[in-house]
């Protein structure tokens, strides 16, 4: 997982823009690790060192962390609580994508269809997304996130 930190996942199909619910951290009874164990850490720690890694709680979030903070390092322990680390990173993508599309949208007159991508549906293909589609999913997809965050305790 760490190894393909460096690569760009791209554009997400609908299906995943999910909001996830931040997983509770698990403490195990007996925390002491082996040699071999603690060297590991380490070495996470090495690779991994930013702000954002000792609010992860799970090896995808360990690993989310670094792209999650070199995106944006300005989040509040707030919000790396709150959600978990694949949603605030589809979010900060979704906002990037949407303020482009609708910079574009603005300089057409916002009329022309242009097929943005083809939609992925378990393997399946669709025909493309038009811009509007597209704004309309990314919208409802950040409108999950704020209504996620507002239902935090």
């Amino acid at each position: 997982m760490i190894e393909s930190l460096d690569r760009d996942p791209g554009r997400h199909p609908v299906r995943a823009l999910e909001v996830r619910a931040k997983q509770p951290i698990e403490i195990p009874p007996y925390c002491m690790v082996s040699a071999e164990e603690y060297g590991l850490v380490q070495e996470i720690i090495r690779r991994l060192d930013n702000p954002y890694l000792s609010f992860a709680r799970s090896p995808e979030e360990m690993v989310l962390s670094a792209r999650l903070h070199n995106s944006d390092p300005s989040l509040d322990a707030r919000h790396l609580l709150r959600h978990d680390f694949r949603t605030l990173l589809l979010g900060l993508n979704a906002r990037k994508e949407l303020a482009a599309l609708e910079a574009r949208a603005g300089g057409a007159g916002g009329c022309r269809r242009e097929g943005l991508g083809m939609e992925s549906d378990g393997g399946k293909e669709s025909a493309p997304v038009s811009r509007q589609e597209r704004i309309k999913q990314l919208k409802a997809f950040l409108a999950k996130v704020e209504q996620t965050e507002s239902q935090a305790p």
